[in-house]
């Protein structure tokens, strides 16, 4: 079964299939990131910090 959860305060969305999660995060500043990739994970902590250099 797919599985589509969404945390609509942090605009966390976390696509969920048997095998794998994919998780992606929508910036304040309106950029969309990549948060994690891989095996299925049933709850993702969001407490890494993103930073870029410019």
């Amino acid at each position: 079964m797919n599985v589509i959860e969404i945390h609509e305060i942090k605009q966390i969305f976390h696509l969920k299939t048997r095998e794998f999660s994919y998780i992606i995060q929508v910036l304040k500043t309106g950029d969309l990131v990549h948060r994690y990739f891989g095996k299925k994970i049933e709850k993702f902590s969001d407490g890494n910090k993103i930073t870029y250099e410019l």
